[in-house]
Order: structure tokens, then C-alpha cells, then sequence
């Protein structure tokens, strides 16, 4: 969406110049798709366009409110979401509905689950991607022989920056002018969740803010350092290409292990014939405790949800029409507490119930039998009981892990 918003300011930018009207139908197609990812790149795109509309109006070009048609994309975009707004149901319905501010609502429950959000996705997130990443970065790069790939581009980067000369690369004007910019870049993408009911914010809804900061960056570099900035990004560049190796290696593994788990419940299904919900305990939501950073769905697993975990079942047995949906139950360490609705179906509801074995990459059938009032044990064919399930009130209930996963 980043590359579909900055190809639709492109298209727009050249329209302003070359005063070609065609010019615009990209500009506005390139707007609406990068819409279709995250509402974010609405907000975005549309103070980028009034932004740069603003600066040619100032210049006197008379086609500069020609840039007023981004509202073209903009009101496709609530039409089309409009549309589908009636037909959506669980998180997506909440995704369609607000919160204003003069709502009662608003001020006692909306922003304090909005704001702690916003602190650890701006503010503790990148501080610790970059200090575990480049850690870990480190240790990647030279236990698996991958120096010469950071150390070759990281060298070429600092020669080609440092030499440039910065001191005098742009008017102070222009500089102050990148400055709002940024501001603007920043405030504007995340201004949807501060009216968006289900305000459920993660590192990719942050990223298009991260173009302000980028901005503001090289602003403060400029004030504080003047003709060194260029060093200072060179060194800072190398520092994030090792953070991203570590980054990328967990993505790597992550997707690695969902092939894995995909081909074990595609086994099963041609050994049991599975139908229904499917219940599969003991998934873990994420591949490794060592990744850099843990919140919400960073490098998160398929298995982290049912919906996730059916449609990466059904992408890799290459067809839709599946006549089951795998529901994973993860349970960190021996016991785990859970919403009874979550947790119901594993008292014997479920058709089929299993236990992941992660290291064999196997699934174990499990046969449900209640022992006690409010207790029931999950057991294999041999007798091996695996796990219990124990009614915790009238709205919890809890998940004991009985014998190590193999």
C-alpha cells in the first residue's frame, strides 16, 4: 500500500507539472487501491494530496485543485465499504462502526484502550527491535557465514553517503516545510482509530506513519548536525539492515513451521475424513520466545486463530472447499485460563479433537470423556490421558496439560 500511495503522489506531481490530464487516472486508481489494504492509507493519502495541491496553489498553478479529485477514490472507497458494512459480522463488523468523541464511550473506555496501544507501537516497539534485533542480527550474520551480504551493501552504503555533501542540499525553507510534513504524515494515518470502535492497533498500522517520522528525522539530523548527516544515516542504515536480518529470519521460520503444521492436519484429514470444527490443542501462537518483539500479531503463527489456521489449510491443499475448519487451542506452559465459550467445544462438541506434537510434526487423536462434574480428560488410544479441561465458574474454564508435548 506504502508503493501504491507514493505512485498515486507521483502521478499527481507530474499532473501538476506536465499539465496532462491522463495523468489523473492513475493518480486516482493507485489511490483507491492502496484504500483496499488499510483504512490508514485513506487518511494518508488524502492529507499527502491536499498537502501537495496546497504547495502548487501557492505557487500560483491554476491545476492545482484539480488535486481536490482524490475525493473521487476517497468516496468509491465509502461506497464500496458502505456496501459491504451490512453484510460483516464479528471483528470486521466492529471495524465499521465508530466511536465519536462526544460519545460517553469515547473518553471512559475508547482512549484508554487506544492510547497504551499507540505508546507500544511508537515508542517501546522500535526500541526493542532495534536493540534485541541488532543482537540478534549479529549472531545471524556471522553463524550462518552472511557477513560478506551485510558487509559489501553496508560499505557501499557509508562511502556513497559519506561522501555526499549535505551541507547545502536544500533551502532552510524547504527544510521547515518537510518538518510539517512529517507532522502531518504522522498525526494523519492514525486518526481513523481514535473514532474506529474496534481500536486494534499492531506495527503494520503504525507504517505509514513511520513516513512522517522518517521525515522529522532528517529534519532534527539536519538542526543538530549539519554537514554530517549523511554519515549518520549511512551508520544508521547498516544498523537497520542487521536489525532486519533477525526480523526476517523469524519470518522465515514462522513461515516454515505453517507449511509444517498444514501438511500435519492435511495428513490427518486423509487419515479421519474430518468434518466440522476441528479442535487441535496445544498450538503455540508464535514460533520462538527469542524473537524480538512480542505484541499482538508480530510475526505471529497461522495458528493464532481459526481463521488464519483454515486458510492456510486451504491454500495448501489448493482448493477452498474444505469440509472442516481447524480450531487451535495454544497453551502456554501447563495450564491456561480461557473464556468457557472458547474452550466449550473441547468437552467432546468437537467431531474431532487433537494434540500437536510439534517436534514429530503429528497429530494425535484424543477421545473426550467427562470424569467429575465440571472435568473432563482427553486421552489417545493407548489410555495416555493428555490434557483436562476443568470448569472455572460460570465463565471460565481451565486447560492442564497432563504430559509433555513430544
Amino acid at each position: 500500500p506504502m508503493r501504491l500511495t507514493a505512485m498515486a503522489r507521483l502521478c499527481l506531481d507530474s499532473f501538476f507539472r506536465r499539465k496532462q490530464y491522463w495523468l489523473l487516472v492513475p493518480f486516482m486508481l493507485c489511490s483507491l487501491l492502496s484504500f483496499c489494504f488499510y483504512e490508514q492509507m485513506l487518511v494518508l493519502s488524502l492529507a499527502l494530496s491536499l498537502m501537495l495541491s496546497g504547495i502548487y496553489l501557492l505557487k500560483g498553478n491554476r491545476f492545482s485543485l484539480w488535486g481536490l479529485t482524490v475525493f473521487v477514490p476517497v468516496a468509491a472507497y465509502a461506497a464500496i465499504t458502505g456496501y459491504f458494512a451490512g453484510l460483516a459480522d464479528g471483528q470486521l463488523a466492529s471495524r465499521m462502526q465508530l466511536v465519536l468523541p462526544w460519545d460517553p464511550a469515547w473518553q471512559t473506555s475508547h482512549l484508554p484502550r487506544l492510547i497504551p496501544q499507540l505508546k507500544e507501537c511508537f515508542f517501546r516497539a522500535g526500541s526493542e527491535i532495534l536493540t534485541n534485533g541488532f543482537e540478534r542480527g549479529l549472531q545471524i550474520v556471522f553463524s550462518q557465514g552472511l557477513w560478506l551480504a551485510i558487509l559489501i551493501p553496508a560499505a557501499g552504503v557509508l562511502t556513497v553517503l559519506a561522501l555526499r555533501n549535505s551541507s547545502d542540499e536544500r533551502p532552510e525553507g524547504a527544510s521547515h516545510l518537510a518538518a510539517l510534513f512529517g507532522v502531518l504524515a504522522v498525526l494523519a494515518p492514525i486518526t481513523p482509530f481514535f473514532v474506529i470502535a474496534n481500536p486494534w492497533v499492531c506495527l503494520r498500522s503504525v507504517l505509514p506513519s513511520f513516513l512522517g517520522l522518517a521525515l522529522l528525522g532528517d529534519y532534527l539530523l539536519r538542526l543538530v548536525l549539519k554537514n554530517r548527516t549523511a554519515l549518520a544515516a549511512a551508520l544508521m542504515t547498516v544498523v537497520f539492515l542487521i536489525c532486519s536480518v533477525s526480523e526476517l529470519s523469524d519470518y522465515r521460520d514462522v513461515t516454515q513451521e505453517n507449511q509444517q503444521i498444514a501438511e500435519a492436519i492435511l495428513k490427518a484429514d486423509e487419515a479421519y475424513g474430518l468434518s466440522g470444527r476441528v479442535g487441535i490443542l496445544d498450538m503455540d501462537q508464535v514460533y520462538t520466545d527469542e524473537q524480538n518483539y512480542l505484541y499482538h500479531d508480530h510475526v505471529m503463527s497461522a495458528h493464532a486463530s481459526d481463521w488464519a489456521l483454515t486458510g492456510l489449510v486451504r491454500y495448501h491443499a489448493g482448493t477452498p472447499a474444505i469440509d472442516y475448519k481447524p480450531t487451535p487451542l495454544p497453551v502456554n506452559g501447563e495450564q491456561q485460563r480461557y473464556a468457557w465459550s472458547k474452550i466449550q467445544g473441547f468437552t467432546g462438541e468437537y467431531p474431532f479433537i487433537f494434540r500437536y506434537l510439534r517436534e514429530s510434526n503429528s497429530m494425535i487423536l484424543l477421545t473426550v470423556r467427562q470424569v467429575d462434574t465440571g472435568r473432563w480428560e482427553l486421552y489417545d488410544e493407548s489410555g495416555t490421558v493428555h490434557a483436562a479441561i476443568i470448569r472455572d465458574g460460570d465463565a471460565y474454564g481451565i486447560v492442564e496439560l497432563m504430559t509433555e508435548s513430544g
